[in-house]
């Protein structure tokens, strides 16, 4: 297949009828469409897909809610301000498809009137246009050809790479369509219902009853999957958008919120607080009794002398009231007269030389206040007022310069930053719990689609060791065993030739040693093992890593499926340094003589990169839809 020219009208960025031609008379088949973010190289590849498949996108085959809804997204905003705006994808191919090629033209176009959505679907072939069952058969043989899923393979958006939604398919499946192993499967399929119809046998009327409930489960769960996996993609895109504006924030001076608060205003006036308090505790309230210091410390002498001469005074004349007899107890070796001796002497000891005059009556409590204050008087000195003062004004000066600061912050255009980064930090925590309750959701919905295609294959199974022993036709069971085993036989090898080929060429390009040493292709995804045999979580591995595996799967792919079909690579180069983008493109331009395009910004594909691939290019298209 061939892509030959696409005409979008009001659809997306594309305002009005917009002409792109892909024709040219090079025989190369590198097709480069050039345009700077937002300029309508997603549109066109969406536009694409649309064109083929209509609902089939949702694997339907009328106008249901989740179509409508896309289509009504698609649509051009301007255009949809008048009622009468037309809206229209017409997409010029060559077909290859054995029995069903030629030159063809499909038509999708689409009337919006009063929030309600029609479609008119129009195919040509050789410029003829087909009744309804010529279009039927031609679009169901193309969809056999080409499932959405090998279109979704093939037709590369590079943005799904984050979502790592390529590494995470049900590969194995997709890879059965590639080698054209689901025609078998049908067969199989059609070789059981004939062999059921011949016999008579309740249980397996059952068994086939439930196999066809499953079988009839399985594509809405995988339909709710693939939904699932598109809010994956959306949220992880706004995800990215919002870090991208965290980021832009930052390189203003905006980094987390903390920043913005008054919190160092705040500490800096608390230590400027304790200063002064400090400062009213040991200098406001002492420094006017620096003057009267002698008087204190005299106060404090008579006081000590008052203090002495009261307490020797109650000592001795409790002394005095100690009656000899009362201590003979006590001393049993000495007499009264001795003991009388003893208690003379320890009048006379506090008997006091000099008489005092009582000139205070303090009590205690207040006493030792006076002399804890006068003995704080005494070691008070004027330098450390100074200091405490210099501390006091330096503090001020620094809260001062702090405070305009924040004032000077306080503008339009910070509050305006500072609302912004809220929202930033507010949306992100939002979306994280968004992503990882999608996650959750598409583990628990991934699970249950891998039980039903497991029970369904059980069922299956048991379907034929019953038939086995039935009277059907035995040529019937010969036939089925042989698909299973030319399946299994054509899957394994074509399986291992692609995951070999594959990694061959993705070391060949990366060239780091020790990373990846096997691959494994399954029901549940790719996994990746180290050179010690264990398994690479696909977040170790780099968004530009998973994007060079990624294409090396599809260049093995077209390689061992011998298919010649269109490669439409949408932001395909943009995590890759110059030299991983020229060894990937030359691999991928030597690997497939089929049509490549590659919708990159000017900074994916450079001046210096399209004068490398200038003997390759077909074509050079610019587009520049993001004004309208």
């Amino acid at each position: 297949m061939r892509l030959e020219r696409i005409i979008i009208t009001n659809l997306g960025l594309y305002s009005g009828e917009n002409i792109i031609d892909f024709t040219s008379d090079n025989e190369n088949n590198l097709t480069l469409i050039i345009g700077k973010n937002g300029a309508g190289k997603t549109t066109l590849l969406n536009s694409i897909k649309t064109a083929f498949y209509g609902s089939m996108i949702f694997k339907v085959k009328s106008i249901n809610e989740d179509y409508q809804n896309y289509l009504i997204s698609l649509l051009n905003n301007n255009a949809k301000k008048n009622s009468n705006s037309n809206y229209c994808v017409e997409l010029d191919f060559i077909s290859n498809i054995l029995g069903s090629d030629g030159r063809y033209t499909i038509t999708r176009e689409w009337q919006y009137t009063e929030q309600k959505l029609t479609e008119t679907l129009i195919v040509k072939k050789n410029s003829r246009i087909l009744d309804e069952v010529d279009r039927n058969d031609f679009l169901n043989i193309f969809y056999q050809h080409y499932p959405i899923e090998l279109f979704d393979l093939f037709f590369f958006d590079g943005e799904k790479i984050d979502q790592l939604s390529i590494l995470n398919y049900d590969i194995v499946e997709v890879l059965e369509t590639a080698f054209n192993l689901n025609h078998y499967k049908n067969l199989k399929s059609d070789l059981e219902k004939y062999a059921l119809s011949k016999i008579k046998n309740s249980d397996l009327k059952l068994l086939e009853k439930e196999k066809n409930e499953i079988s009839t489960k399985i594509p809405v769960l995988e339909i709710k999957i693939n939904d699932i996996l598109h809010q994956i993609t959306e949220c992880k895109n706004e995800i990215n958008s919002q870090e991208t504006i965290k980021i832009e924030l930052a390189k203003k001076g905006f980094n987390n919120l903390e920043q913005f608060d008054d919190s160092e205003v705040k500490i800096v006036q608390k230590e400027l607080d304790d200063l002064n308090k400090l400062y009213k505790q040991n200098v406001a309230d002492k420094i006017l009794f620096l003057a009267v210091k002698p008087e204190l410390n005299e106060l404090t002498t008579q006081l000590k002398s008052e203090s002495n001469f009261t307490r020797s005074n109650m000592i001795k004349s409790e002394i005095k009231k100690i009656k000899p007899t009362d201590l003979k107890v006590y001393l049993e070796n000495y007499d009264d007269k001795m003991i009388s001796q003893v208690l003379n002497a320890l009048v006379d000891k506090f008997d006091s030389k000099t008489q005092i005059t009582k000139i205070h009556d303090v009590s205690n409590e207040a006493y030792n206040q006076i002399l804890k204050f006068t003995k704080e008087i005494n070691s008070f000195s004027y330098e450390s007022f100074e200091l405490l003062k210099n501390n006091i004004e330096s503090k001020r000066q620094h809260l001062d310069r702090i405070k305009k600061i924040t004032t000077e912050k306080q503008t339009a255009e910070y509050k305006m930053h500072l609302d912004e980064l809220l929202a930033v930090q507010t949306n992100l925590s939002n979306l994280n719990i968004k992503y990882s309750q999608l996650e959750s959701e598409l583990s628990i919905l991934s699970n249950e689609l891998d039980e039903l295609k497991s029970k369904k294959d059980d069922i299956v199974n048991h379907i034929w060791k019953v038939l086995k022993t039935t009277n059907v036709d035995q040529l019937l069971i010969k036939t089925n065993r042989v698909l299973d085993e030319y399946i299994h036989k054509i899957k394994t090898t074509k399986l291992n030739t692609i995951k070999n080929d594959t990694l061959t060429m993705f070391n060949s390009i990366i060239r780091k040693e020790n990373f990846i040493s096997e691959v494994m292709l399954t029901e549940h995804g790719i996994c990746f093992l180290d050179f010690e045999s264990n398994e690479l979580s696909h977040l170790q591995i780099s968004a530009g890593e998973r994007q060079i595996f990624t294409l090396c799967l599809l260049i093995s792919i077209l390689k061992t499926t011998k298919r010649v079909t269109p490669l439409v690579f949408d932001t395909l180069l943009g995590r890759l340094d110059q030299n991983h983008r020229q060894n990937l493109l030359n691999t991928l331009l030597d690997s497939t003589s089929g049509q490549v395009i590659i919708l990159a910004t000017d900074s994916e594909i450079d001046h210096e990169t399209q004068k490398s691939l200038s003997s390759r290019i077909n074509k050079t298209i610019e587009i520049d839809y993001y004004k309208k």
